[in-house]
């Protein structure tokens, strides 16, 4: 369960699900403070990886989802942050190649909402922005 902080209130516990739709109304925004059992201090949503409905974008407008091979070609240096999706510690792990990112996603060892950074990335992304790995 979440807490977080309404002007100089704080709030709480909501679940994740009411957070964001708080994030999403407009109630809350990045520099929002919050907390859950296991902090160590309040901070700010942008800060807190597993709160991936305040990640930006990084795929833009575009209206069909870029690929993430034609990203990353044959390198072996894609990195993958899980746990932010299922309200844990995350956790980064790689580098990784394509192949075997794709061999992981189709095992279910991963999912879309699995995180992943590689060059050309200016942030953590959802995996399944990318066609690639879309559910």
């Amino acid at each position: 369960m979440w807490y977080y902080v309404d002007g100089k209130e704080r709030k709480g516990p909501v679940d994740e699900s009411m957070l964001q739709q708080l994030f999403q109304s407009g109630q809350l925004n990045d520099d929002s403070y919050v907390w859950k059992n296991g902090f160590a201090n309040w901070t700010k949503i942008k800060d807190v990886t597993e709160l991936s409905f305040s990640l930006p974008s990084q795929i833009g407008a575009s209206t069909s989802a870029p690929s993430l091979l034609e990203l990353v070609a044959d390198k072996k240096n894609i990195f993958i942050r899980i746990g932010a999706d299922r309200g844990s510690i995350p956790n980064d792990y790689g580098p990784f190649s394509i192949d075997l990112l794709k061999r992981l996603f189709n095992e279910k060892r991963i999912n879309a909402r699995t995180l992943v950074f590689t060059t050309g990335l200016s942030n953590w992304t959802l995996l399944g922005d990318f066609a690639d790995f879309q559910e």
